[in-house]
């Protein structure tokens, strides 16, 4: 019996072997014999122009370390406020609501009812005064690195930027009052801290902006104990201003004339000794500690002229003789008991400085 079972058993290798090197058969893939053949993986998709896909830590080393350029901010730099930008009726804020609602909302042009997550400390809301719309990158911060380079048309795309998700937030209405314009350097959530630095870096990616580097320590801080994951950050389209396109100008002859730091509007007056036209594109001038700072628009002073820049709001304007005059709106900020004015010209080089200590007439001369 043992002998016809060998004898069986070789003639159906015989004929398994043929029909196999014949072709007539397929050999069975090695290990499972119910395993099916891998598909060829798919070639990986090319992110789309504009879009950079990178990891959490790869991210942070797009975005530059410099110094802020601390100017005199403004929040109507970017705007009155909220705006509508498909005329639907709803403007930003209530496009936010709309969209980050958990349940269905309204379809008027308010909404009041619906369920937001503030994911700056988990707490859900159900009326919508009881959250604000935190622009997730600061507005003035924004300033600070590097919105002050940019158009006006794209600083208010910016404040309404509702095509990246992670730059306008619900938050409860408390927390964003204890944020106001503070970076990581000051503020982090308590919880969820990863997911704010990831998007606080696409947000400031997005837009090109700048970090600082007490600003950028605190990112790594917090980097160290989270996830590396994938990070996809879509590019914005940014407009800059003359000087910043690298058009800023420079010219020997503008000097500081005088302070004046007496009356209802104090002011500075800068004086072309040239003989011919001198244009300011990029032109700023500041106080000794920082904060009266004004970057002058494309401005013409003529040969032998002035230009009178006040503390007060206004028009730019000519005065009787033709020279310019234009309004920085910062407030008071000279002194009688003595200050320092610096001039800095479209090329970031200082063109002028103007010291004065103690002087009691009310017009520094310079």
């Amino acid at each position: 019996m043992k002998t016809l079972r060998a004898f069986i058993t070789m003639v159906a290798l015989v004929v398994v072997g043929y029909l196999a090197w014949n072709g007539y058969i397929e050999p069975e893939p090695d290990g499972d014999s119910t395993a099916k053949p891998t598909a060829t993986a798919a070639p990986p998709v090319k992110p789309a122009k504009g879009v950079t896909v990178t990891s959490f830590r790869q991210a942070s080393r797009l975005l530059k370390v410099i110094p802020e350029d601390r100017q005199a901010y403004l929040r109507s730099y970017f705007g009155k406020g909220w705006i509508d930008a498909d005329k639907d009726c709803r403007d930003t804020r209530q496009e936010v609501l709309a969209r980050d609602s958990l349940v269905p909302v309204s379809k008027g042009c308010r909404i009041y009812l619906g369920k937001w997550l503030s994911y700056y400390d988990n707490k859900t809301w159900t009326k919508s005064f009881q959250v604000q719309i935190d622009h997730l990158v600061p507005l003035a911060e924004a300033w600070d690195s590097g919105a002050y380079q940019w158009t006006k048309a794209t600083r208010i795309r910016f404040a309404n930027d509702l095509k990246e998700k992670r730059g306008l937030v619900p938050t409860t209405t408390s927390l964003n009052y204890d944020k106001l314009a503070d970076d990581p350097q000051w503020y982090i959530p308590k919880v969820n801290k990863c997911k704010y630095i990831a998007s606080w870096i696409a947000v400031k990616a997005r837009w090109s902006m700048t970090v600082d580097q007490r600003e950028k320590d605190a990112i790594d801080r917090v980097m160290k104990g989270c996830p590396d994951r994938k990070l996809t950050i879509t590019r914005a389209k940014i407009g800059l201003l003359p000087f910043a396109a690298g058009t800023g100008t420079s010219n020997r002859n503008v000097t500081i004339d005088s302070i004046v730091y007496s009356g209802r509007s104090e002011k500075i007056i800068l004086r072309n000794t040239g003989s011919s036209p001198a244009k300011l594109i990029g032109w700023v001038v500041r106080d000794e500690i920082g904060y009266g700072q004004y970057r002058m628009p494309k401005t013409v002073i003529p040969a032998g002229g002035t230009l009178t820049i006040l503390s007060s709001e206004g028009r730019k304007r000519l005065d009787a003789a033709g020279n310019p005059v234009q309004h920085a709106n910062w407030g008071d900020v000279w002194n009688n008991s003595g200050d320092t004015a610096t001039l800095i010209d479209g090329k970031r080089k200082v063109a002028d400085i103007c010291r004065y200590t103690g002087d009691n007439s009310g017009k520094a001369r310079c």
